[in-house]
């Protein structure tokens, strides 16, 4: 199954580690990066198809977790969204927080390669994938990469 993953993470080295990790956990995904909450949410706005399934660090810059996901959850396309926080710590009331919101897993950094092959068996959806969307997205510092 062909899946795509959005990643959001502010740090380039934490992002390239998980980005590494879901190519052996989901094999033959795409993987798109934002490197802040609101690059996400406009890159989120401008593809044709929701990505299969946004991994987010819980610190990432420009805006908090709860904020992102507010923001998603308010735009009808996105409601569904499956959304897993990654975080290195986190407050019991933050995580009670999170999934009040909707999140589908909160993983503890580092990441393991089992915890998000979990996370994509359970949670992924495989993309449906609009025969124009690579036509559709902007390159730039918030790349399009596929995972080998």
């Amino acid at each position: 199954m062909a899946y795509t993953f959005l990643l959001v993470d502010g740090a380039a080295s934490a992002a390239e580690r998980a980005e590494k990790l879901l190519a052996l956990a989901g094999p033959g995904g795409e993987v798109l990066r934002a490197s802040s909450g609101p690059a996400a949410i406009a890159q989120l706005d401008d593809l044709p198809v929701p990505p299969s399934l946004v991994f987010v660090d819980f610190q990432m810059p420009g805006m908090n977790v709860i904020e992102f996901l507010a923001a998603i959850r308010m735009r009808n396309a996105l409601q569904g969204l499956p959304v897993a926080v990654c975080a290195t710590s986190i407050a019991d009331r933050e995580v009670v927080s999170c999934y009040r919101l909707g999140v589908c897993a909160v993983l503890l950094e580092p990441l393991s390669r089992h915890d998000l092959q979990a996370v994509i068996a359970e949670w992924a959806r495989p993309s449906r994938r609009h025969p124009r969307a690579a036509s559709l997205t902007r390159p730039g510092p918030d790349e399009r990469r596929h995972v080998a």
